[in-house]
């Protein structure tokens, strides 16, 4: 569990346009799917929501967003989009909340 969310942040890190603005809030770490041919073959995904500066330097508001090094390559990461499919209450592993372990420097976010 602890290399998927190193892996996630290293995925971030090169997916988001400021890394360092990212504010996340319900990280999570659940069980899915990683082959729609064969759904018993599951494996961890990191998902949770991001904002993060963009372009223009302004934020675009939280979005839901997955990692898994499961997936195949093309699939491995998004921001929205497919999240919501990957990140399901359901498919949750357990109750604990990984924000903190995403964070760069001091921007962690409560959820509201």
């Amino acid at each position: 569990m602890d290399l998927e969310i190193e892996l996630t942040r290293s995925w971030l890190e090169l997916s988001l346009v400021d890394y360092e603005s990212a504010k996340f809030r319900n990280v999570r770490v659940v069980l899915t799917p990683v082959n729609r041919r064969n759904p018993r073959e599951i494996g961890l995904a990191v998902c949770g929501l991001v904002n993060a500066r963009n372009r223009m330097g302004g934020y675009n508001g939280f979005k839901a967003f997955y990692f898994s090094s499961r997936f195949p390559e093309a699939f491995r990461g998004g921001i929205e989009g497919f999240a919501d499919t990957v990140c399901g209450r359901a498919n949750s592993l357990n109750a604990t909340d990984y924000t903190d372990r995403l964070v760069a420097g001091d921007a962690v976010e409560t959820a509201r």
